[in-house]
C-alpha cells in the first residue's frame, strides 16, 4: 500500500493498519480462510485494508467474506477496500463492504447477470428450475447492489443486463467507489472458466443469510435436499440451522435430507428431528460460480508465463527423437573399435604436422595485432597532448569568467537578504493571526459552555448540537449494514 493511501485511512482514523490481499479467484471453502490468515490477531489493529484484485468466482464463498467483513466492523474494525485492478463479479459486491472504498486510477469494477457454466443432460423440467433459480438470485443481487450503492432497481438491472465494466470515475459516481486514489498499476488478475457442477441451493442460502443481516429478519428461508433430489424450504429462527418449530414449505409427512436427518412435518412445522437417520446421504454439488468476465478469460501474461515450460517439453521430446535415431548408429561404431585405434596410431604424425603449421600462423597473427597496438599508443599520445593544449586555454578563459561570476554572487546576495527581510515581516504577522486565533478559540469554548448551561436549566427544549469531529472514531458493535440501512433511511 502506498504512502498517500496510507495517509488518506490515517485521516479518516486508522492509526494501526493491517493490509491483506484478495487476488485471483474467489474459490469455495479457500479464499476466506486465506484471508482469515492474513488478518492474524485481530486485536494487533483496528483498520483492515483488503486490497482487491479479481475476476470474481464463487458467489457463496463471496458473500462469506462480505458477512466476515461485517463481524469485524460490529467489533470495532474500520473496513476499508482497495480496487488495485480489477474486481469483477461477486468481487465487485465484496467491495461494497466497507466504510471506506477506494479505486486505483487503473482500476476497473464489472457488474454483470449470474450465469450458468455448465448444464449436461438437462430435461426440460431442470431446466425451468435452473431459470426460476437464476431469476430469484438476479433479484437478490439487485436488492443487494441497490442497498450498497443507493441506485435505484432498474439502474442496477441496465448495469447488469449489459455486462458493465465501470471506470474508476464511474465507479465513484454510481456508488461503487468513495474516491479515486493514484496508485501504480497493478496486474489485473484473470482466470478461465471453471466447468463445474451447480448447487444453487447452497449460493440462495447464503444471499438468504445477508438479506437477512440487511433486513434484521426475524426467520432466515434456508433450502435443503432430500434424498430423491427434491428441495424442502425452511424458515429458520436460527441462521446456523433448523430446529423443532421452525415453518416448512412442506405441510405434513417425513423427509431424510441429504445430511442424513429425518424431519417430521406436522402442519407445516418441524415437531421432531431424527439425526441419525438411516439412508444413503447424497453427495453434495458444488457450489454455484457466478463467473468471471467471459470476455478476458485468459490474457496474453499467463500465455508467456507458460511458454518457457512449454519450450523444455519440446526440447526433451527432441532430444528423446535425436537418442532413437542415434542408436543404429552407435552401435555400428561399437562393433567396428580395434580397426579405429590402430588407424588412430597412424593419423597420430599428421596430426602434429598440423599443430605446427597452425602454430606458426598464430605467431604471425601475433605480431601483426602488435604492430597495431603500438600504432594505437601513439595516436592516443598525441590526443593526449592536444587535450592539454586545449585546458591552458580554458585556464585563461576561467579567470575572465570568475570576475563575472562575483559581480554576479554580489546581485545574488542582495535579493537574498530582501526576501529574508520579508520572511521576517511575514512571521511577524502569522504570529499575531495566532494569538488572534486563540483569543477567538478561549472566546468560542466559553461561549458554548454558557449556552449548555442555559439550555440545562431552562425549560426551553433549545440545546446546541455537539460538535462532530471530522473523523469519527469506530464504534464498537457498529455494522456496515446496519450503518448503511440507517443512511438509506430503510
Amino acid at each position: 500500500m502506498d504512502n498517500k493511501t496510507k495517509q488518506v485511512i490515517k485521516n479518516a482514523g486508522g492509526e494501526i493498519i493491517k493490509v491483506i490481499k484478495m487476488h485471483g479467484e474467489v474459490l469455495d471453502e479457500v479464499t476466506l480462510a486465506n484471508l482469515k490468515e492474513q488478518s492474524g490477531d485481530i486485536s494487533q489493529f483496528d483498520t483492515l485494508v483488503l486490497e482487491i484484485a479479481s475476476p470474481g468466482g464463487s458467489v457463496s464463498e463471496g458473500l462469506n467474506i462480505m458477512v466476515w467483513l461485517d463481524k469485524l466492523s460490529q467489533e470495532g474494525k474500520q473496513i476499508v477496500t482497495v480496487v488495485t485492478a480489477n474486481s469483477y463479479s461477486i468481487a465487485s459486491l465484496i467491495m461494497l463492504v466497507a466504510d471506506i472504498k477506494l479505486i486505483s486510477t487503473h482500476g476497473k469494477v464489472m457488474v454483470h447477470n449470474p450465469m450458468v457454466p455448465l448444464l449436461e443432460y438437462v430435461n426440460a423440467n431442470d431446466l425451468q428450475q435452473y431459470i426460476d433459480n437464476l431469476r430469484q438470485l438476479e433479484n437478490t443481487m439487485y436488492e443487494l447492489y441497490q442497498f450498497f450503492t443507493g441506485l435505484n432497481k432498474e439502474q442496477i438491472k441496465m448495469l447488469m443486463d449489459k455486462e458493465s465494466y465501470l471506470l474508476p470515475q464511474e465507479a465513484v459516481d454510481l456508488g461503487f467507489a468513495d474516491m479515486i486514489i493514484d496508485i501504480k498499476p497493478k496486474s489485473y488478475e484473470m482466470t478461465a472458466n471453471n466447468q463445474k457442477p451447480i448447487n444453487m441451493s447452497k449460493t440462495l442460502n447464503i444471499l438468504n443469510k445477508v438479506i437477512g443481516m440487511v433486513n434484521k429478519s426475524e426467520f432466515i428461508n434456508q433450502i435443503y435436499s432430500d434424498l430423491e433430489g427434491g428441495e424442502v424450504e425452511i424458515f429458520q429462527a436460527d441462521a446456523a440451522t433448523y430446529a423443532v418449530g421452525d415453518r416448512t414449505s412442506m405441510e405434513e409427512g417425513e423427509i431424510i435430507l441429504s445430511d442424513g436427518s429425518k424431519l417430521t412435518i406436522v402442519e407445516s412445522k418441524i415437531s421432531e428431528i431424527n439425526r441419525s437417520a438411516e439412508g444413503e446421504v447424497a453427495p453434495e454439488a458444488a457450489e454455484f460460480n457466478e463467473g468471471e468476465a467471459p470476455k478476458e478469460i485468459l490474457t496474453e501474461e499467463m500465455i508467456e508465463e507458460d511458454a518457457p515450460a512449454m519450450e523444455q517439453a519440446d526440447e526433451i521430446m527432441a532430444e528423446d527423437e535425436v537418442i532413437e535415431e542415434a542408436a543404429p548408429a552407435v552401435e555400428e561404431v561399437v562393433e567396428a573399435m580395434p580397426k579405429s585405434i590402430v588407424e588412430t596410431k597412424k593419423e597420430t604424425v599428421t596430426t602434429k604436422e598440423v599443430i605446427n603449421a597452425d602454430v606458426e600462423a598464430k605467431e604471425e597473427v601475433m605480431i601483426e595485432e602488435e604492430v597495431e597496438m603500438k600504432e594505437e599508443v601513439e595516436m592516443i599520445e598525441e590526443e593526449m597532448k592536444e587535450e592539454e593544449m586545449i585546458e591552458e586555454k580554458m585556464d585563461d578563459h576561467s579567470e575572465e569568467a570568475l570576475e563575472v561570476t562575483e559581480d554576479h554572487m554580489a546581485d545574488m546576495h542582495a535579493t537574498i537578504s530582501a526576501l529574508e527581510s520579508r520572511i521576517a515581516q511575514l512571521e511577524d504577522m502569522i504570529l499575531g493571526y495566532d494569538s488572534k486565533f486563540e483569543a477567538l478559540s478561549k472566546f468560542e469554548n466559553i461561549a458554548t459552555e454558557a449556552i449548555d448551561t442555559l439550555a440545562s436549566n431552562t425549560v426551553s427544549n433549545f440545546k446546541p448540537e455537539a460538535r462532530v469531529p471530522s473523523t469519527p472514531a469506530k464504534v464498537l458493535g457498529g455494522s456496515i449494514f446496519s450503518e448503511l440501512k440507517k443512511k438509506r433511511g430503510l
